[in-house]
């Protein structure tokens, strides 16, 4: 292809707008600059920097939840709203403390079996803790604070009266944006991976979890202008997404089709369609979710491009990864 040629695919393929107005892209016609940021976000957000950066968040929230205890325990204050039947009985505990409690010692237990190698703790399979359904706590507290049913939206005989209200939303909402975008980034759910990205690969998961402004009473959702790329700085002059992995015991590279069970940890890039996307052990190899197409869920080969061996037999944190939030 000559540089003309190729100068006239990435204007072609950098913002192709699809019929339903959101921005949408092909995994292999992303520039090679976009594919290699994408690499290193992968890495990133499945990192332990990554991942006890949100449960300090998702800790910060029950450490605030419990100083204020007392005070519920003393009026009490707190109701799921007031004068309004059925719920008008004032309560002097958290509803469901018990399990709140039980949340974070989850969290924090998957995290561990993370920083010590398990990369199982990434994924979604119980009974084990594990990190890839911790938005679920994060989101219950952020809708109970907001006074917002999961499915139907706010409701005034849900909207609880409690002490320091507008901190412990913005406590939860902090909580549920940290862990929110590590999943969305790299976790695989119901065994399939969009084929279609964004061409800022983290947009989709912003515009789900960002208030518009810090200081928004409402934290209504931001729906335009967002490039999640820069969130987070990235570094420049990133290397080449890697080639297929040899591993030692092998003469060819790791494959894994669609339903076999993955047994390495690591990236994976997809044929066909060139998807880049972190497999976890202790889950089976996902299927291509090519959308409203008469074949929605494609079977395909999954070849290992990068095997995660980090903090494996008490490994220290890699350097890298103090690049990853610089803003601390």
């Amino acid at each position: 292809m000559s540089a003309d040629d190729a100068s006239s695919k990435e204007k072609i393929s950098i913002r192709p707008l699809c019929e339903d107005g959101y921005d949408w892209i092909f995994p292999d016609q992303l520039p090679d600059a976009v594919r290699r940021q994408l690499f290193w976000i992968i890495k990133r957000h499945t990192s332990y920097t990554a991942w006890a950066r949100a449960f300090a968040a998702f800790d910060a929230l029950i450490d605030k939840m419990e100083s204020l205890l007392p005070e519920l325990a003393d009026k009490p204050l707190g109701t799921y709203g007031v004068g309004l039947p059925p719920r008008t009985e004032p309560f002097t505990v958290w509803p469901g403390w018990e399990y709140k409690l039980t949340w974070r010692g989850e969290y924090r237990a998957a995290l561990t079996r993370l920083r010590k190698g398990d990369k199982a703790a990434l994924g979604t399979a119980p009974p084990k803790p594990v990190l890839g359904w911790q938005d679920w706590p994060c989101e219950a507290l952020l809708c109970f604070f907001r006074g917002v049913h999961p499915r139907d939206g706010y409701s005034r005989e849900l909207d609880p009266v409690i002490p320091e209200k507008a901190a412990l939303t913005r406590l939860a909402w902090q909580a549920y944006s940290l862990t929110c975008e590590n999943i969305e980034l790299t976790t695989v759910r119901n065994k399939r991976v969009e084929i279609r990205q964004g061409y800022s690969p983290e947009s989709r998961t912003l515009m789900a979890v960002l208030p518009q402004r810090s200081d928004a009473a409402d934290f209504s959702f931001r729906w335009e202008g967002i490039d999640m790329l820069s969130r987070y700085p990235v570094p420049a002059d990133l290397p080449p997404v890697p080639a297929p992995v040899i591993l030692p015991e092998r003469k060819t590279p790791l494959t894994v089709n669609s339903d076999e069970m993955v047994t390495v940890p690591g990236i994976y890039l997809s044929t066909p369609h060139e998807v880049i996307q972190y497999l976890h052990v202790e889950a089976p190899a996902p299927f291509l979710d090519q959308g409203y197409m008469q074949e929605r869920y494609q079977p395909c080969t999954w070849t290992l491009i990068w095997r995660d061996d980090r903090y494996e037999n008490g490994a220290d944190i890699p350097e890298e990864e103090a690049l990853y939030f610089p803003e601390g």
